[in-house]
């Protein structure tokens, strides 16, 4: 980690040199008169450096989305941290791919041998308790699952009702069903009364 942050200032420190060298030569570059009168300015950044030819408000201002040396310190350890959980996680995923490959292998070996020989599937079940919960668990979800469910249909067989009564209440005749003649398609047409 303590490489990583180093070299990401190290690198940061390095460009900032850079872009103060190019304006400074630049500066220098350019004819003496330039270089020697240095125009007061109205602006409060302005501020003079020891060279007489570098103006610090001409210097490129770092660019908004550019992140600051502590801004990268602070990305660098987290994307270490990050690749350190990432290669556990990979590790831990390997040992139980092998454990999964030697089970099955277990299973078949198991599965081609005489049924009055072989292994019941409930010995092989390593933790019966943890089973036992999963199935708990399973059972617990489907509950909360009709609950919900039960609580949605009951809002919406309410909100029609609700519709029902403001809007069908002054109807003589619910719905009658008017067919048309003549015609290849039969066609209805419903009329409220």
């Amino acid at each position: 980690e303590e490489k990583v942050e180093e070299k990401v200032e190290e690198k940061v420190e390095e460009k900032v040199e850079e872009k103060v060298e190019e304006k400074v030569e630049e500066k220098v570059d350019e004819p003496e008169k330039e270089s020697t009168a240095i125009e007061p300015t109205t602006q409060s950044s302005v501020v003079q450096s020891h060279h007489p030819a570098v103006r610090l408000d001409e210097v490129a201002d770092i660019s908004e989305n550019a992140y600051s040396i502590q801004d990268a310190k602070l990305k660098s350890e987290e994307d270490a941290k990050r690749i350190e959980a990432e290669e556990k996680k990979e590790g831990i995923r390997e040992v139980i791919n092998g454990l999964r490959e030697e089970f099955e292998f277990i299973l078949q070996q198991n599965n081609e041998l005489p049924p009055d020989v072989r292994v019941q599937s409930e010995d092989l079940m390593v933790d019966h308790s943890y089973i036992a919960m999963l199935n708990e668990k399973g059972e617990q979800m489907v509950e909360e699952m009709h609950k919900e469910c039960a609580y949605a249909t009951e809002m919406a067989e309410k909100l029609r009702r609700k519709l029902i009564d403001r809007l069908m209440s002054g109807l003589l005749v619910e719905e009658m069903p008017l067919y048309g003649f003549g015609l290849d398609n039969p066609t209805v047409v419903y009329s409220l009364r």
